[in-house]
């Protein structure tokens, strides 16, 4: 069988198919497991099976790339208008030593995927705006939720959907009503990631590039924070 990855079975793990990559594409990952899916049943969870319950995927994959080795695990999602949504689920076996820049704007936000069984992804987001970077960090790695932080938008757009959308979900006449929306657009504008920014992710230490112009996330192992703009 001719597939995305030269792939075998791991005996010391149960359940595990060991591949290599220079990085970890999102849309390879998705095809391989959709692919592998009549040899080895469960190769992807499907998160809204069986109504509410869901169910887990039974194969993980065992990916080595340059200086880490992760788990990964995929999902199909919950789909809207017939349209088929998955993301890739990812921990090392062992943490890096990179950290995130120092004395950047903070903020932390908690996502989690639309009536889904899986768990909330706490991200934190370092804005290095002078240099035009965001690293964002967390324990575990999800491309959905990671791909919803960012958009394609300009700022000037987003300003002016939050605007609208906070207006709309306005139900009193107060007086100070364009204080209170200014007041709501000014902090979901925090979280905004201009689409000229460099984002990098980081997961237990281990460091990349995350390169969004496709339609899955590619992260590209980036080399250590020291040496970094050198």
């Amino acid at each position: 069988m001719i597939t995305i990855y030269p792939f075998t079975i791991s005996s010391p793990l149960p359940n595990t198919i060991e591949i290599a990559d220079n990085i970890i594409d999102a849309a390879r990952l998705i095809a391989f497991a959709q692919e592998v899916t009549h040899d080895f049943a469960g190769s992807y969870g499907d998160d809204n099976l069986g109504g509410w319950r869901g169910r887990p995927p039974s194969w993980i994959y065992r990916l080595s790339c340059p200086n880490a080795t992760f788990r990964i695990a995929t999902y199909k999602l919950l789909t809207l208008h017939g349209r088929e949504k998955f993301t890739v689920l990812g921990r090392a076996e062992a943490k890096g030593r990179t950290a995130v820049p120092a004395g950047a704007r903070l903020l932390k936000i908690y996502a989690k995927h639309t009536g889904s069984q899986l768990r909330d992804c706490p991200f934190v987001l370092h804005f290095l705006d002078e240099s035009e970077q965001v690293w964002i960090e967390a324990e575990w790695l999800d491309t959905a939720l990671l791909q919803d932080l960012m958009t394609y938008r300009s700022r000037a757009e987003v300003r002016a959907a939050i605007e609208a959308t906070s207006r709309r979900q306005m139900n009193v006449r107060a007086a100070n009503l364009d204080e209170v929306v200014q007041a709501q657009t000014d902090e979901e504008m925090a979280r905004y990631i201009d689409p000229a920014y460099r984002v990098f992710f980081v997961m237990q230490g281990h460091a990349f590039r995350v390169d969004r112009s496709g339609a899955e996330l590619v992260l590209v192992p980036d080399q250590p924070l020291e040496n970094v703009g050198r």
